[in-house]
């Protein structure tokens, strides 16, 4: 029973069990298109990865500049940049251009599947905890029948009309049910909802040396915060008020997949509808709005003239024609700070708790880019 509920859960409960797409698109020899699974991709096979899907093999980039999400796999929120002759992940997210990869491992031989492959034989094996438990419960029983059978004998002299009920008395209250089946079932459960959150284990003994922990070490976002991105403040120049730049930016951001682009689906307008739109790798993007050109992005690709943010942190410039003048144009912030603004760092609802029940322990607990990046310790602080 044990097994089975091992194997039923592992099989579900991976969370990286299905981060690698089913199918895949092969460029052949002549130049033309195959679909096929996956699972059939060969080292050396070049393969088309279109904008929204997923990298199906660890390769090398030989066509195309895009931005991947890699967050399933680096817990990092934003899509990082990705040019001819980098390496690329298998379970990857493509968000912006095609790209056309030639593959290095496939399958089994993919890093994802070397981790569901680690953790799954985790999984399988029994803790410590439950072998020493198994051990114990067998020599009990060993034990609990040499008792029995005495017991039975001496009642068979005294009254052998009570003898069954004497003996099943004896079993019944003497069962190590607790020690034989409580203790592997609760760990496998605790293994199995552990996955389920993303969790991995690699070691099947690992639960066991929680209680002698002195330091715990969180990554921040994904793990500690939802890796979401929300508007907070637009800081308009001159006649172009909030409510109209943040339609414009919604209007432009309105087909990307882009993190950033669905900070801005709140203030869709179904009645601005953009034409002609050319996303940048890495900058930004551009398009036609009512006959007017405007472009969204970085201070240095939306503006043709450097033009200096308005306080700290990382900005979006929305300029029209790249000119950053008054009434054409507005900033908005992608500063890490509390929950209103455009951040990644609001905190999941459990980690509210999870700090305090921390602090009742002999352990600290410390977010691990602390020390990296300024822009996160208002956020730790919030939730420590």
């Amino acid at each position: 029973m044990e097994s089975r509920a091992r194997r039923r859960s592992g099989h579900s409960g991976n969370a990286l069990s299905g981060v690698l797409p089913i199918s895949a698109t092969r460029l052949e020899e002549d130049g033309s298109e195959r679909i096929l699974p996956a699972s059939e991709l060969a080292p050396d096979d070049r393969v088309l990865i279109k904008p929204g899907h997923g990298v199906p093999a660890d390769g090398v980039i030989e066509e195309g500049e895009s931005s991947l999400d890699e967050s399933m796999l680096t817990g990092e929120y934003l899509p990082v940049t990705r040019r001819v002759g980098d390496r690329i992940i298998g379970g990857s997210q493509n968000m912006e251009n095609p790209l056309v990869i030639r593959v290095t491992h496939a399958g089994k031989d993919a890093q994802v599947a070397g981790i569901v492959d680690l953790t799954d034989r985790a999984f399988a094996s029994r803790p410590r905890l439950a072998q020493m438990a198994a051990r114990m419960a067998h020599l009990f029983v060993l034990r609990l029948l040499v008792v029995t059978a005495c017991v039975t004998i001496a009642w068979w002299f005294i009254d052998p009309s009570r003898v069954l009920w004497v003996l099943l008395s004896v079993l019944v209250v003497t069962c190590p049910c607790a020690l034989a089946l409580a203790t592997p079932a609760a760990l496998t459960a605790g293994h199995g909802q552990l996955r389920k959150r993303g969790v991995l284990i690699t070691r099947a003994d690992a639960m066991e040396t929680l209680s002698n922990v002195t330091r715990v070490i969180f990554d921040k976002t994904g793990t500690l915060t939802r890796g979401e991105m929300h508007v907070t403040q637009i800081k308009p120049f001159g006649e172009l008020t909030v409510e109209r730049a943040q339609a414009i930016a919604a209007a432009l951001e309105a087909h990307s997949e882009h993190p950033i682009a669905r900070a801005f689906r709140p203030f869709r307008d179904a009645t601005l509808q953009a034409r002609d739109i050319h996303s940048y790798t890495g900058q930004g993007l551009e398009g036609t709005l009512e006959g007017v050109r405007w472009r969204l992005g970085k201070p240095e690709f939306a503006a043709h003239e450097p033009i200096a943010a308005p306080a700290k942190g990382q900005w979006l410039l929305l300029s029209e024609d790249g000119k950053p003048a008054p009434g054409l144009a507005c900033m908005t912030a992608l500063e890490m700070m509390p929950p209103r603004q455009l951040t990644p760092s609001t905190p999941k609802g459990s980690a509210w708790s999870c700090f305090p029940a921390i602090r009742k322990t002999p352990s600290k607990a410390w977010p691990a880019n602390l020390v990296l990046q300024p822009g996160i310790q208002a956020p730790a602080r919030r939730v420590s």
